[in-house]
């Protein structure tokens, strides 16, 4: 975040919590379950929708297994006028 931040690149953060992470313009916090079936996710899934859309972004990059999947899910629009989706895997989960 602080490499694209000092290139002059807006940096968002979205997260499950209030964790205010240093560098970023803009903080969402957005209520991700690890469950795919809360309906929480429902409930971030169509904030994320509105933000993307919103926000024109350039990369979006997403690092826990079912934010990313909500994501992908929200830029499947957007993506087709060239959003770069990047997804970090921490772990195996299977």
């Amino acid at each position: 975040m602080r490499w694209f931040e000092a290139r002059g690149w807006m940096v968002d953060y979205a997260a499950p919590d209030d964790e205010l992470i240093p560098g970023s313009d803009n903080h969402f916090v957005f209520p991700i379950a690890r469950s795919p079936y809360s309906p929480s996710n429902l409930r971030a899934y169509r904030k994320l929708m509105k933000i993307i859309k919103k926000s024109h972004y350039d990369i979006v990059h997403c690092l826990p297994p079912i934010g990313a999947l909500l994501t992908r899910m929200a830029c499947s629009k957007e993506r087709k006028c060239a959003i770069k989706l990047i997804y970090t895997e921490q772990g195996f989960h299977f």
